[in-house]
């Protein structure tokens, strides 16, 4: 691939790396991008998501230092994230990913309306009750499973989960699911490798960009405040609604 073309593939990884880190949406720009390159559709998403690993790189250290990651749930959420991938890469490929898609898109277009009408929701933490907290932790299994399903828009869906049931401000949910989130790909990568879908190429120019775009996105998320950047996740959550409903 000539130079042109991979700044171009470096910008859409700042971009992407801005939008995860910001609101769990870069994939609404980056794996389109990789198919207009010419990458079959099983490539593209291969690539980017071996190349998500630069945003978590880039955006974990400025959530740490800033104190946004809720460090108690890491855990948990990671057990949940691994097995909940697995089972969705083992089992979820049986099922109609188009009639997922729509579904998907109108849970988040519901749950968006919720945050706009709530204004507190998001932006101050609040206690939740232990069977809340529960029924939190199982669906963000259920958000798991649809990740290891190669599913757009699960970020965004774990992003309104954390918030919702288990009271996170929404920094702090987009904070504490990037550990997590970061086990997926590796594991994700490992057997993409197994079955050589990474344009490696592609993908290390890719996530050399998300890299800086994911530390730009958590330091505006970290200036801005949560007020701002629930705002930026609503528009960009219905963005990826739409896309997943109609496209």
């Amino acid at each position: 691939m000539d130079f042109i073309l991979l700044f171009l593939v470096f910008l859409i990884g700042i971009a992407n790396g801005v939008l995860t880190s910001l609101s769990g949406g870069g994939g609404l720009i980056s794996i389109p991008f990789l198919i207009i390159l010419g990458l079959a559709p099983n490539i593209a998403i291969a690539t980017n998501t071996f190349s998500v690993l630069g945003t978590s790189i880039g955006a974990i250290p400025k959530f740490a230092k800033a104190k946004k990651i809720q460090w108690e749930y890491v855990l948990p959420f990671s057990i949940l994230s691994i097995i909940g991938a697995f089972i969705g890469a083992s089992l979820l490929v049986q099922f109609p990913k188009d009639l997922l898609s729509k579904v998907i898109g109108i849970l988040l277009i519901l749950l968006t309306l919720v945050f706009l009408k709530n204004r507190e929701l998001g932006i101050q933490q609040k206690p939740v009750t232990k069977k809340y907290k529960l029924l939190g932790y199982l669906l963000y299994f259920f958000g798991a499973i649809l990740s290891g399903f190669i599913l757009g828009g699960t970020g965004a869906l774990i992003i309104y989960l954390l918030v919702t049931f288990m009271g996170f401000k929404i920094i702090e949910a987009n904070a504490t699911r990037l550990i997590p989130l970061l086990l997926i790909v590796i594991t994700s990568s490992f057997v993409f490798f197994q079955n050589n879908l990474i344009n490696l190429e592609v993908g290390m120019v890719l996530m050399a960009g998300m890299a800086i775009g994911g530390y730009v996105g958590a330091h505006f998320a970290i200036k801005k405040g949560d007020t701002w950047v629930k705002n930026l996740t609503s528009i960009v959550v219905l963005l990826i609604a739409i896309k997943l409903i109609f496209l």
